[in-house]
């Protein structure tokens, strides 16, 4: 054997070593993220739970009590508690999973989907908040408020708080996107709302 063929033999092994330890240090970094996205995805399970149960509940006790469901500003609760379900079941979920593989795996088409729920229900539900408030502060300022506090005008909030929800959620489904969407999905794979400032204004 050569001096050239020994050199060479020696350099592919010490290239063979070298990948070996990079190798093993990917694993112990892997390992080390693993663990510590251990506590994270059990904090986040917990509150998951919390929130499925806990509006679960909400909306258990408005159908089976009569007097909450004679009330008409009770259908505002009914329909936050709808709203917060959502997140509990769907949204959160679904960002857990991306926090703790700390990637975007789902693909586009899921992207867009769990985007447009997230952005349908919070919306909804911040909206809610408003309403619940605008008709707590109605009945103090308006004595004659709680008297035209029909079905009629509390369906008309809750519908107004729906589709405007819908409306905003629908927008980056129908197109109002920025160029990078697609490529941040599958290349850089994250999951955001369109960055596009005309939508996000």
């Amino acid at each position: 054997m050569n001096e050239t063929s020994i050199n060479a033999t020696i350099l592919s092994q010490k290239f063979a070593i070298a990948s070996l330890n990079f190798t093993d240090a990917e694993i112990l970094h892997d390992e080390k993220n693993f663990i510590q996205m251990i506590p994270i995805g059990v904090v986040l399970c917990i509150l998951i739970l919390a929130c499925v149960i806990g509006n679960f509940f909400v909306i258990v006790a408005i159908l089976i009590e009569r007097d909450l469901r004679s009330r008409p500003q009770y259908y505002l609760i009914f329909s936050l508690a709808v709203a917060d379900l959502l997140v509990g079941l769907i949204v959160t979920p679904l960002g857990a999973w991306s926090t703790i593989v700390q990637a975007w795996t789902l693909g586009v088409t899921l992207c867009d989907f769990w985007i447009s729920v997230d952005v349908l229900v919070c919306t909804s539900s911040i909206l809610h908040l408003v309403a619940i408030a605008l008709d707590r502060y109605w009945s103090i300022t308006d004595i004659c408020y709680v008297q035209n506090r029909t079905p009629r005008r509390i369906f008309g909030m809750l519908g107004t708080t729906w589709i405007v929800s819908l409306l905003i959620s629908l927008a980056p489904i129908l197109g109002w996107k920025d160029r990078d969407f697609f490529d941040r999905v599958e290349k850089q794979r994250v999951c955001l709302i369109s960055q596009q400032i005309s939508y996000q204004v």
